[in-house]
Formats: C-alpha cells, structure tokens, sequence
C-alpha cells in the first residue's frame, strides 16, 4: 500500500495494524489468515444504554441503506466487541486480487463520507 513501518501501529486485534489518517479516523486491518483480510473503520462508539444504543444502530443502518450502493461491494456494518464500536467494514477475501489496493482505497473513501455523514446526522 505504499505506506512506512513509523505510519502504522499495532491495533487491538494482535494480528493487525491501524492507519489513523486524521483525529477520530483510524482504519484497521486484521488479517485472520493468508486468504482473507479484514478492513474496518470506526464510526462511533456506542453508548452505554441499551436505548441509546439501539438508537444509534438504527440510525446507522438508515444511512448505510441510503448509502450502500457507493460502498464496495460486500461491504457491512458490524458491532466491535473489543472496543464496543459501531464499525464500517470490509473483506478481502484474496489479496492478491488485481484491485485489492484499488477496493482498499474505495473502501477508505466511502468510510470516511459514511462517518461524517452520520455524524451529521446525529
């Protein structure tokens, strides 16, 4: 991806890296196996009420609905458990497919336009 050992560091996932692009943007790759990368992105972290969560799960999909057909394909949305996050995310199932970087660098995009427009929309 083009990126130096000092822009990286490791994410909370032992078997991953982050990316932090800008304040309150942080992308993070895990790799569970050599045939499969997962990419992830926070949008918010999730409140502690069961109210307030559910409040901002349906407000997520709502947007992520209206917003799908820009995301690449395959691309969900999925609760963190490690850090109690609603996060953006994405799968490369083969890296070593042709358009890897160019679906990794499309996902970047749509995740950062989906965070901000839901942080708009709060």
């Amino acid at each position: 991806m083009g990126l130096k050992a000092d822009e990286l560091e490791p994410c909370a996932d032992q078997n991953g890296i982050r990316i932090e692009f800008e304040q309150n943007f942080v992308i993070e790759l895990q790799e569970p196996n050599s045939n499969h990368c997962r990419i992830s992105s926070r949008v918010c972290q999730l409140g502690k009420s069961l109210e307030i969560q559910e409040k901002q799960v349906r407000r997520a999909l709502e947007i992520f609905s209206e917003v799908k057909s820009e995301a690449p394909t395959g691309s969900t949305l999925g609760i963190s458990k490690h850090d109690n996050c609603l996060r953006t995310m994405f799968d490369i199932v083969n890296e070593h497919q042709p358009d890897c970087v160019k679906s990794f660098n499309t996902f970047i995009e749509f995740a950062f336009a989906y965070r901000y427009t839901y942080m708009a929309h709060r």
